[in-house]
């Protein structure tokens, strides 16, 4: 919470009114109704005296246990990555729990440590995922509350996927209508103010992730559709909407090694060796060519970061490694000598390239 906040909540839970506020401190009733809007703050002064009429102390008053920064909280999400990748992702879990413990208010932190470590047990091979799954789903829960829309928004969002993909529908069903109708539109609706305003770089950064967000979203549709397909056993049509899928990504310069995903997908349903090692041999191949999104005309006013990028690159190859070792559904090619060779010949490309760093 901010220091105006703190200030009106301290004064109702001391069931104290402006004007009594005034009347010790020795300031104006406008005065105090000031700092509670936010318009202005006390003198540094008497912020001894404010704290402890309130009952409070100064830490919790200037909000010093609350507040980050942006870059603070950047900092603190590349150093989580960071130790899941040296040294696991429950010292990384733990760490991102003590860092949340610190600031129990700061609702920014809670979701960006929350989305990286979501994020994490997708990319990575994670034993028990399913217990930070639930601690995760917890903290996103926590968020929902939250008074900014585009956190409560993205957190409901978020927990609306994870019920779906456990099943539970009517869970989902009730956090789709908390949804508010104008969320959807809420970066376009400021997209045209800063054009109003002339500050075209500002509208762009939106316009360009909105549009990262779209081709995403319409992936997963896609994706999606594909799947329904297959189960439905309409094998013609899951193949029309992976060549879309591709087309798509490939259209929208969207990471070209991915572009063969719900190929691969369907290749994997029938048990097509011959396509399924066509597509991972293509993928690896393009995995080896460094990747900068800002590189495209359409996404040039993106702000990624050194460290960003770097993961990009450095992080697919082992995660579709783990994928090639792991998959279940995989299981049909893993006795093939091409699948072994291939697999081979890029685990031992990834361990040179991590012995060269």
């Amino acid at each position: 919470m901010k220091i105006n906040q703190i200030i009106r909540e301290k004064r109702k839970q001391q069931g104290l009114t402006q004007e009594q506020i005034a009347e010790y401190l020795g300031v104006s009733t406008p005065s105090v109704s000031k700092w509670e809007k936010g318009n202005t703050f006390p003198d540094i002064t008497i912020l001894p005296a404010l704290a402890r009429l309130l009952k409070t102390d100064l830490n919790t008053l200037l909000s010093f246990k609350e507040d980050l920064t942006e870059i603070e909280i950047q900092h603190i999400s590349v150093e989580i990555y960071e130790l899941i990748k040296e040294q696991g992702f429950d010292i990384a879990f733990q760490t991102a729990m003590q860092k949340i413990a610190e600031y129990p208010t700061c609702e920014r932190l809670i979701y960006t440590v929350a989305f990286d470590l979501k994020n994490a047990l997708e990319l990575f091979a994670i034993e028990g995922k399913g217990t930070y799954q639930e601690d995760l789903k917890k903290l996103f829960e926590r968020l929902i509350k939250s008074e900014n829309s585009m956190i409560s928004n993205q957190a409901i969002s978020i927990l609306i996927e994870s019920h779906l993909e456990c099943g539970e529908y009517q869970r989902a069903e009730d956090l789709i209508k908390q949804l508010p109708d104008s969320a959807l539109d809420q970066k376009r609706m400021l997209a045209r103010f800063y054009m109003e305003l002339e500050q075209y770089e500002d509208a762009s950064k939106i316009y360009e992730t909105k549009l990262v967000e779209t081709v995403a979203e319409m992936q997963a549709i896609l994706m999606g559709m594909t799947r329904v397909a297959i189960r439905d056993k309409r094998f013609d049509d899951a193949q029309y909407y992976a060549d879309k899928y591709e087309i798509l990504t490939k259209d929208f310069e969207i990471m070209d090694c991915i572009s063969h995903a719900a190929h691969l997908e369907l290749a994997i349903s029938m048990n097509n060796a011959q396509e399924c090692l066509s597509i991972y041999k293509e993928a690896l191949n393009i995995i080896q060519k460094k990747w900068d999104i800002n590189q495209s005309p359409l996404y040039k006013h993106l702000e990624l970061s050194e460290t960003q990028i770097k993961n990009y690159n450095t992080d697919l190859l082992p995660a579709v490694i783990t994928e090639m070792e792991t998959e279940k559904e995989l299981s049909f090619l893993r006795d093939t000598p091409e699948y072994k060779s291939l697999l081979a010949e890029y685990k031992m490309r990834f361990y040179a390239n991590r012995n060269k760093h």
